[in-house]
């Protein structure tokens, strides 16, 4: 029985939250969000040098890498479906075994479909990033209405980041106190594709 209660005031209170779908106003809008991405690369588990063969790596599998980033944006709401500002960022990486920071444009539009109210966006920036500096971040999500002045989003989409090529063969990695971690195997992609999601809060 207190299942059921528990299951009927859940479903009450997205209800609620959808039922109060309102279009945004026109104005200064801020978010706050918290990123978490996912990628993967063929790494090595150690290498060795052959004077005829030169480098060979044994111990070759494909590994998952993972990074957690907080951003803020703060810009002008031209109408309920426009969105441009400026954002910065900053996070650690699991490829590297270090921070970084940066800073993004960010354009959104939000839509409302009755009571729906799904959103697009997309950022572009620079990062401090071993991976390579610039990068797009293109999500889709959904808006659960709090009031006029906060709502909660939800979203999903990629991080791509471009690497540029190299002349080798592999990429060392290294943590923070200099010991190599692993070494990556094959050329860097011109864009490395990361999953994102992506949770917050606009005001």
């Amino acid at each position: 029985m207190k299942t059921l209660k528990y299951y009927t005031l859940v479903c009450m209170l997205v209800f609620s939250l959808i039922a109060s779908a309102q279009d945004v106003r026109r104005g200064y809008r801020g978010f706050i969000e918290y990123d978490a991405s996912l990628t993967s690369w063929r790494v090595a588990q150690d290498y060795k040098f052959d004077p005829e063969t030169g480098v060979e790596y044994t111990g070759i599998h494909r590994k998952a890498f993972g990074e957690m980033a907080l951003s803020t944006s703060h810009g002008y709401q031209f109408n309920p479906r426009i969105f441009v500002g400026l954002g910065l960022t900053g996070g650690y990486s699991g490829i590297h075994d270090g921070w970084f920071a940066g800073m993004f444009v960010h354009a959104r539009t939000d839509q409302t479909f009755g009571r729906f109210t799904p959103y697009a966006d997309l950022r572009v920036g620079l990062v401090t990033h071993a991976e390579g500096g610039l990068y797009i971040s293109p999500t889709v999500g959904y808006r659960f209405n709090f009031g006029h002045r906060a709502n909660l989003n939800l979203g999903i989409g990629l991080t791509l980041r471009h690497m540029g090529e190299t002349d080798a063969n592999s990429t060392f990695y290294y943590n923070n106190q200099g010991d190599l971690i692993h070494i990556t195997v094959g050329r860097d992609p011109v864009m490395k594709p990361y999953f994102t999601f992506r949770v917050g809060l606009d005001f």
